[in-house]
């Protein structure tokens, strides 16, 4: 819910089949950009973890295991960083667990501004009130033989990233990366 962006949903049952299957054969891109504090040791990766539900509900309701869980895998770029306290990151999940990314950039020490889930509570770190939202955005789909469907950032992601002076410099330079190194691990 907290997630900004793209959604995707499909109009009829035979569009519902084909997007299911792109999605289990891993053939649908998606990316995502968010901002986390602090930045990643290194500029680009792959995180690979389980993940698994909680038995009780006390807690956050998904967590990496370290032997159980279904496998999830993301990769990650820093596209833009201040210093090394915060980076501006494009994320791609390769599979798709409930609440993946966010659970990936904590376990990496990395969490998403506007976390209420999945955030280092100990932080004395003071909040700008513009980054109270979950700094999440759901940018880039492509699906095969499609065009790159596109969402712009909402403004308070606009006026975090500005405030900062980050920036998304190449879009399609992102976009590549990605479906190149996909490209080449299949």
């Amino acid at each position: 819910k907290d997630t900004s962006g793209l959604l995707l949903i499909a109009k009829n049952q035979i569009s519902a089949r084909n997007l299911t299957k792109y999605f289990k054969e891993g053939k649908i891109i998606k990316i995502y950009y968010a901002l986390v504090s602090p930045c990643p040791v290194n500029e680009k990766g792959i995180i690979n973890t389980k993940i698994d539900k909680r038995k009780s509900f006390s807690k956050n309701k998904m967590f990496v295991s370290e032997s159980n869980g279904k496998n999830s895998i993301t990769k990650y770029l820093v596209v833009d960083k201040l210093g090394e306290k915060l980076a501006l990151v494009a994320l791609s999940p390769l599979t798709g667990r409930t609440h993946q990314l966010r659970l990936h950039m904590h376990h990496i020490g990395c969490p998403i501004l506007g976390d209420k889930k999945y955030s280092n509570k100990n932080n004395e770190r003071i909040v700008l009130d513009f980054e109270k939202e979950l700094k999440l955005h759901a940018a880039i789909l492509k699906i095969p033989n499609e065009k790159f469907l596109e969402a712009d950032l909402p403004s308070h992601f606009k006026d975090t990233i500005k405030y900062y002076g980050l920036d998304i410099k190449n879009k399609r330079d992102v976009y590549n990366l990605f479906i190149r190194d996909d490209i080449e691990n299949k």
